[in-house]
């Protein structure tokens, strides 16, 4: 805090001295300092003056200018003086390193490639700085990229590819447009693409057009969340300006108006996006909104981007597939953090599961394949017969007892008494009746009941709109136990789950109205409890289906069932 009140009187007094100059200071003067890092901008009657002061007073609370470090951008010289001798006058008046000066483009257009500076993390000079910066910056973040890669463990690979490495860029975008940055973006692309890849064990040729649209969307939206770099760029520029031109627009300035050249690129940016600016600009209505603007644009974009993709012409399963994954809770197993055992997932595991949900075909998929069940299906390059349909080495019933216990498991979590497959349970109104559903729920709370049934089914998606399956597999379940309920006087709920890991609405409701009664006694919020429980769900059942694909297929492709008794694993192990 000693340079603080050493910086307050430099600017008085710079400040002052424009002003007898007929200076406009509050326009052509700006000091900013973070602790001992300043940048100043000020015409060279300031400039000279304000460095000898710093470097008088300075020294008092120890601030000492570096005549090595820094830079000094030259503005443009007037006609009747040289650049060059200028540069070694300030060099010998500020005892300046003339490595540290640099004479503007216009005077030296062989060192336009030197003339600019890093400030925050961005750079600002000439477009041939810039570039030549950005260039050595993507090279860098190559470089981490190929340490990224090499990261064994692809689900937190993945986790540091979303929400980490593609966030690096972004401040870059908010402070440069599009256009100067467009070589960046391509190399970034690139990268982005590189890292994916290593991720789901494929190449960029291997995914289809309509894969890459599908990956940039959000979670919720079948996607990745990767999102087109291009829109990035764009809503990150365009909240930037907004936000600091926000009290020209709001004093009736039309900025698209002016003839700046950035804001004639915001011009043309707002139009490529197909963003309406006055309904852009009217989102900027308070300091709160303007804090979250760009995300604001970006899910603006995001829906424009999907309901075009969603109406392209499109391959029925694959469309299929991708609406079934319209929901947060289908994604939820993409954000677990695996710091406990329950989400961990292991690599070819997470890989055929990210596959699975790409509709991408599996990497252990060899055409003309025959499934060896009894229905000696033709195998599909995606999985699909495998991760549900298939009944072969009881895949199909781990699957449906995963998330049975796992229901169990959040049921006695919350206080309930439970029983897994009760036996017998409509025996008391009828002896022959010997159904047995998954989880009874003894004296459960909001009802007269007795006792609630709960049983579990995980159905492939059909054709149709989003959920179509779960209304199926629901009504079923409700027609093959209407008769024993009525006649026993419980209750029932069929819990329903996609293999795609879209929840029936009313699997949720269950979960909530458990999170909400569990809330008060844990001390944990009942939202954080309800998104808890579903993201160990799905995880769970997540990688079940991930592991029928690889399992069934290793087995179907080698014909290991006929192995010789030596290859037991009682045996391998001793």
């Amino acid at each position: 805090m000693k340079l603080q009140p050493i910086l307050e009187y430099v600017h008085e007094k710079i400040s002052a001295l424009g002003r007898e100059n007929n200076v406009l200071v509050d326009r052509d003067f700006f000091m900013g300092f973070y602790i001992d890092d300043g940048n100043i901008i000020a015409p060279r009657k300031l400039m000279v003056p304000l460095i000898q002061l710093l470097s008088t007073v300075g020294p008092k609370v120890g601030f000492h200018i570096k005549p090595t470090k820094g830079s000094y951008l030259m503005a443009k010289s007037l006609p009747e003086t040289n650049a060059l001798a200028d540069k070694e006058e300030l060099c010998e008046l500020l005892h300046l390193s003339p490595s540290v000066v640099h004479v503007h483009p216009d005077d030296c257009p062989a060192s336009a490639h030197e003339y600019g500076v890093k400030i925050l993390g961005s750079y600002l000079g000439s477009d041939e700085y810039v570039k030549r910066m950005l260039a050595s910056h993507l090279s860098e973040l190559s470089q981490v990229a190929d340490n990224l890669i090499e990261y064994p463990d692809l689900q937190g690979r993945m986790l540091l590819f979303r929400k980490c490495f593609l966030m690096k860029p972004v401040h870059l975008f908010r402070t440069m447009p599009p256009l100067l940055i467009a070589d960046f973006i391509r190399g970034f692309d690139e990268i982005k693409m590189r890292i994916l890849c290593s991720i789901l064990g494929c190449t960029v040729g291997e995914l289809s057009t309509t894969h890459l649209k599908i990956i940039n969307l959000p979670l919720a939206k079948g996607g990745l969340g990767l999102r087109d770099l291009d829109d990035v760029a764009a809503c990150s520029f365009i909240a930037s300006m907004l936000q600091e031109n926000f009290r020209s627009w709001r004093n009736g300035v039309d900025l698209l108006d002016l003839p700046s050249t950035l804001f004639q690129q915001l011009k043309e940016l707002l139009v490529s996006l197909n963003l309406d600016p006055v309904m852009v600009f009217n989102l900027d209505s308070s300091f709160k909104a303007r804090v979250h603007l760009q995300h604001q644009l970006q899910d603006i974009v995001d829906k424009n981007r999907f309901e075009c993709l969603e109406n392209l012409p499109m391959d029925e399963t694959h469309k299929t597939h991708w609406k079934n994954h319209w929901s947060e809770d289908s994604a939820a197993w993409l954000t677990c953090i695996p710091k406990i055992p329950s989400f961990k997932m292991p690599p070819m595991t997470f890989r055929s599961a990210l596959r699975y949900r790409l509709h991408i075909p599996a990497s252990l998929h060899q055409a003309g394949i025959r499934c060896n069940c009894k229905s000696r299906k033709l195998l599909d390059p995606f999985g699909h017969h495998l991760a549900t349909g298939c009944c072969k080495g009881g895949r199909k019933i781990l699957t449906h007892d995963i998330v049975k216990y796992e229901v169990g498991n959040i049921l006695r979590y919350c206080g309930k008494h439970i029983k897994i497959e009760e036996s017998g349970v409509f025996h008391h109104t009828n002896s022959d009746d010997n159904k047995r559903p998954d989880i009874t729920v003894f004296y459960p709370s909001g009802g007269v009941a007795t006792r609630l049934l709960l049983d579990v089914c995980v159905p492939q998606p059909i054709v149709g709109a989003p959920g179509s399956a779960l209304n199926k597999a629901f009504d079923a379940k409700q027609r093959k136990y209407r008769d024993s309920i009525a006649l026993s006087g419980f209750s029932f709920l069929p819990l329903v789950v996609e293999s795609t890991g879209m929840l029936h609405p009313r699997f949720s409701l269950f979960l909530k109205t458990l999170a909400s009664s569990a809330s008060e006694i844990r001390r944990i919020p009942a939202e954080c409890l309800h998104k808890y429980f579903i993201r160990r769900l799905v995880f769970k059942l997540a990688g079940a289906i991930a592991s029928n694909i690889n399992e069934r297929y290793f087995t179907v492709n080698s014909h290991s069932e006929q192995l010789d008794i030596g290859f037991h694993p009682s045996v391998i192990l001793g």
